[in-house]
């Protein structure tokens, strides 16, 4: 939030400053209702994840810029039809970027669809899922496979700023912080803090908990299992959670080296 100046100066900057935010926000919200078009072109089966997930569930606006200055990323994860139009999808979003302003780095968590477990990825940093022919979902990591409950996957409607995105159940948003990586990230706290207390407000709304004790048991053989890539891991977000995310941002190296290893 920006703080009102006192001087007749700074409120000639203050109401500049203004404009600007309202133009990059309404930038900003056409490039969303662009990124869902293009998805929805395609016949992309999706749900809105991470930070633009979470604010949509607790009814909070999103102004393009986080406080850092940089711009929300766009997060999902495609679970249909199949890979070949998840690709195509991405390369039209790739197209539909350049050259405009305010439009979100796009982050598209493809599901790997085989009737088998997929081959043990050994320098697998994020876990990944897996959709069989009947629809069933899996969780993976490296060599670990737990079954997801269908439930958990169901797909309702949330609003955006005022936009429509498909989206996982609120628990569901939660949890993925958990099983992406087997732990919580420090740098996440306070937005999970915003999302449970949601939950908990409104928990009659909510999934049984039952339904999660697979992710619980995920994230935990991720952790039991191998320890030292999850220690390396809490190292650097603690790391870069101390120095305000300045190497973990969605248009820098390590952002790119940690999706590069997820698909190894």
């Amino acid at each position: 939030m920006i703080e009102k100046p006192r001087s007749a100066r700074g409120n000639v900057l203050f109401e500049r400053r203004l404009r600007i935010n309202e133009i990059e926000n309404t930038q900003f919200n056409d490039n969303l209702r662009t990124i869902d078009t293009i998805l929805k072109k395609y016949k992309i089966e999706y749900s809105l994840v991470g930070g633009l997930a979470m604010k949509a569930i607790i009814g909070e606006k999103v102004n393009a810029r986080r406080e850092n200055g940089t711009i929300y990323d766009f997060d999902a994860v495609a679970l249909g039809p199949d890979k070949e139009a998840i690709n195509d999808a991405m390369e039209e979003l790739e197209r539909a970027k350049k050259g405009k302003k305010m439009f979100p780095e796009i982050g598209i968590e493809p599901i790997n669809f085989s009737d088998s477990p997929i081959p043990a990825k050994p320098f697998a940093l994020l876990s990944s899922m897996r959709k069989n022919p009947r629809g069933e979902y899996f969780f993976t990591y490296r060599d670990i496979e737990v079954a997801v409950p269908p439930e958990t996957m169901r797909l309702e409607t949330i609003l955006l700023n005022g936009i429509e995105f498909p989206c996982f159940p609120p628990k569901t948003i939660l949890y993925r912080y958990l099983v992406r990586g087997g732990m919580m990230k420090e740098k996440d706290d306070g937005k999970l803090i915003k999302l449970t207390d949601f939950i908990v407000a409104h928990e009659h709304d909510q999934l049984d908990d039952s339904l999660y004790a697979p992710y619980l048991e995920f994230a935990e053989q991720i952790r039991n299992r191998y320890p030292l890539p999850i220690n390396v891991f809490d190292l650097f977000w603690k790391l870069d959670h101390l120095i305000g995310d300045g190497i973990s941002g969605s248009a820098g190296f390590i952002y790119g080296l940690i999706h590069l290893f997820r698909e190894s």
